[in-house]
């Protein structure tokens, strides 16, 4: 195993492939990097599948088989991603088996139209983890009031589930009480308690509001530091300690350090080094690391890091005094989080249409009509 990748290991972080596609599984990508132990798991993005279908032709060959079995463009594509799942997971399975599950998962979203809808996210959460018929399958649920409603729901059911898109503290803890109630249902009814969840902490959308851009960093991973130290703050706490007691795990924080087009600064990799965290990567910042064979230098406040260490504090570090210079320049940072998760909403349903469109459009031509 790559030296670096051990540290990170020793340090409890692992690194996830940020964005599954079936372009990566049929070029042996992903073998590749289980192989190779880099990977503790898969997350998948929209975007991604939306490159892959309107820029790639990996997917034409399936579509034309499928077409005449499915009715509807997104019938289609969500048997696609139960495939590339279905593959992912049967890759790190073994990771899963060695690690008795804390590693080896392999993540997927619901449709972004269901964003909104409580009792449907509860109902497709439960159906798509039995379609997927794999027990290292992560279902994830966007970060919106329906989706905490799911959270506590999965917590309760013992579905395993990434909840997404928690840009800061006051986020993450509501992600953490909702996911605590439903595991107290569970200790009060005398159920086992290891529910595996992962909650998905994305970074570098605050960069968009560091002007000048000067070190844009500085404000994303202060925000990243906040939520560490809350995590820290929590599972300290009595409340805690008895669901730990009677088999409950951690719900380990991801930090999701891309942007659009899967083009990440490569700053942030050794910066959100942190016990008990994962954290995912796009493939090209992964494949140069692993060629590099050392750690890509970059700093929490733009000092230089040679080497793997531990960069964010259980003590909350630097992240309330670079919070507040920001405020004093007038950010409004909760409403900024919020502002964040409206977006990525937008963002999910632009690229839900678009991959629709693709796979009704290739459909068509296999069927040599449009369909209705």
């Amino acid at each position: 195993m790559n030296p670096h990748l051990c540290e990170l290991r020793a340090l409890g972080q692992t690194l996830w492939l940020d964005g599954l596609s079936r372009d990566t599984l049929r070029l042996g990508r992903l073998a590749s990097w289980v192989g190779a132990q880099a990977l503790g798991g898969v997350g998948s993005q929209w975007a991604a599948w939306r490159l892959a279908l309107t820029e790639g032709s990996f997917y034409d060959e399936a579509i034309a088989d499928l077409s005449r079995r499915h009715g509807s463009a997104q019938a289609l594509f969500m048997a696609l991603v139960l495939a590339d799942v279905g593959e992912a997971a049967d890759l790190l399975r073994a990771e899963f088996d060695r690690s008795s599950g804390a590693t080896g998962w392999v993540s997927f979203p619901l449709p972004p139209t269901l964003a909104d809808d409580a009792r449907a996210l509860v109902q497709e959460m439960a159906w798509w983890h039995q379609a997927a018929g794999r027990p290292n399958v992560l279902i994830q649920l966007p970060g919106t009031p329906a989706g905490l409603v799911a959270l506590e729901a999965a917590a309760q059911a013992a579905l395993a589930v990434q909840m997404n898109h928690q840009f800061s503290a006051a986020q993450w803890q509501q992600a953490c009480a909702a996911h605590w109630r439903g595991l107290e249902q569970r200790q009060h009814a005398g159920l086992p308690l290891a529910v595996a969840v992962v909650v998905a902490v994305p970074v570098r959308d605050w960069e968009a509001l560091c002007e000048p851009p000067g070190s844009p960093r500085r404000l994303g991973l202060a925000v990243a530091q906040q939520v560490y130290h809350a995590w820290c703050v929590a599972h300290a706490s009595a409340r805690w300690q008895s669901l730990a007691h009677d088999g409950a795990r951690a719900a380990p924080l991801l930090w999701q350090s891309g942007g659009e087009g899967w083009r990440e600064s490569v700053d942030y990799l050794p910066a959100l080094v942190a016990q008990g965290s994962l954290h995912a990567l796009s493939g090209e910042v992964l494949d140069t690391w692993l060629a590099q064979g050392q750690m890509l230098q970059g700093g929490a406040l733009g000092e230089p890091l040679g080497e793997v260490r531990q960069v964010l504090s259980p003590e909350g570090g630097y992240a309330d005094a670079v919070l507040e210079a920001f405020r004093r320049e007038g950010l409004d940072d909760g409403a900024a989080a919020e502002r964040f998760q409206h977006e990525v909403q937008a963002r999910a349903l632009r690229d839900w249409d678009l991959i629709l469109a693709a796979v009704a459009e290739k459909m068509a031509q296999s069927l040599g009509a449009p369909l209705d």
